[in-house]
């Protein structure tokens, strides 16, 4: 199943595990001090969840994310829909 989602206010869409994969490989290799706190999570049958909070440094700021995880025939869980919410959205352009 490749019917991922990725939604940010710091890029467009990004639909498809191969495209977020890489958006997160570019982004990653920007920045060394990501951090990420899991606040809650939890399942429910072949679907759960993760609300966490994430901090980007200066440049990118501060928000949450809350993803929903698809339950894969292997065992592992692969995240289905992703949003990242900014504390200060940033500013559109004119």
């Amino acid at each position: 199943m490749n019917g991922a989602t990725l939604l940010s206010p710091y890029a467009t869409a990004t639909h498809g595990r191969d495209a977020i994969e890489a958006l997160h490989r570019v982004r990653t290799a920007q920045a060394n001090s990501n951090r990420i706190t899991v606040i809650e999570a939890g399942r429910s049958g072949d679907l759960g969840w993760c609300l966490a909070a994430y901090s980007e440094g200066d440049v990118t700021g501060n928000g949450t994310s809350l993803c929903v995880l698809l339950y894969q025939p292997d065992g592992s869980w692969l995240i289905r829909h992703c949003s990242l919410n900014s504390e200060v959205p940033p500013l559109a352009d004119d």
